[in-house]
């Protein structure tokens, strides 16, 4: 599988029991350009990973949503966002024991 670029913050923004329009998305996603998460959206659509669904309306709306496969990604990725948040506080003390032995 290629890894798409921005599945980290994009993935964990979908929710997993219902769909997000584009805007919503847009709106959750901080730090990517709108271009970035229609590259990423497509990517992780193609990999099965979530599905868009166009909505006959004017104007044109998609709504997007986790596949069973997506799903079972967010709970790793939310499980290793809560483990980065539980552990930050320890890597600076890792980072100088590892540079001070490294010298």
């Amino acid at each position: 599988m290629r890894r798409p670029l921005c599945v980290r913050p994009v993935l964990p923004s979908l929710p997993a029991e219902r769909g997000h329009g584009f805007n919503e998305l847009d709106r959750s996603v901080e730090g990517l350009s709108r271009r970035m998460l229609v590259r990423t959206l497509r990517s992780l659509e193609r990999e099965g990973l979530i599905s868009r669904t166009l909505h006959d309306e004017t104007p044109p709306r998609a709504e997007y949503a986790l596949t069973d496969l997506g799903r079972s990604l967010r709970e790793l990725l939310v499980t290793v966002g809560q483990w980065a948040v539980a552990h930050e506080a320890e890597l600076p003390t890792a980072r100088a024991r590892h540079d001070a032995a490294h010298v």
